[in-house]
């Protein structure tokens, strides 16, 4: 699993994002407050994830684009934040969200599944075959269609769910029609 890294400025959100980790064995390497804290790591760090909400000194979208190409970043919007669609290393998720959907994200940006998150994950988590299968069709089409890696078409069906505001199997069936 990568190291995952904190970012808000509000130490509220940064100490409920911690526990939401925790809660399904996941944990933050560091907590910031500021992107200066953030820059500080990329030398000590060389590859994580980024959980980031609103940071006071510099816009979280700025940020993604000189993180090093290691870095991911998962982008926590409010209704009001639009989106940029450009960024590629980016995921976006609007607040609030619940610890599942925040856990499911950061494992998948992460790239590995964390045995204890497995171990921990309800049945209400778990997808039926059929529709993971159906998933990992989509996917295998896009990285076909669009000659990119598999973690970069589940990033792009992620995206589309989150930003169509439907489920990642409604989207897969999306992309297969």
């Amino acid at each position: 699993m990568r190291n995952i890294v904190i970012a808000s400025s509000s130490k509220k959100l940064t100490a409920t994002l911690e526990k939401m980790l925790e809660s399904s064995g996941l944990s933050a390497c560091a907590s910031c407050t500021s992107a200066s804290e953030v820059q500080s790591l990329w030398s000590d760090i060389e590859d994580a994830v980024l959980i980031c909400a609103t940071l006071r000194d510099l816009p979280s979208i700025y940020l993604s684009k000189i993180m090093p190409d290691s870095w991911d970043m998962i982008l926590l919007l409010t209704s009001e934040q639009p989106f940029p669609y450009y960024v590629s290393n980016v995921t976006p998720v609007n607040l609030p969200v619940t610890r599942l959907e925040l856990c499911e994200t950061v494992v998948s940006v992460a790239g590995s599944m964390n045995s204890t998150f497995a171990a921990k994950t309800t049945a209400k988590g778990v997808r039926p075959k059929e529709e993971t299968e159906l998933i990992e069709k989509a996917k295998r089409k896009i990285m076909a269609e669009r000659e990119i890696p598999e973690g970069d078409a589940h990033k792009l069906l992620q995206r589309y769910s989150m930003n169509s505001g439907i489920s990642m199997v409604e989207a897969a069936k999306r992309f297969l029609k």
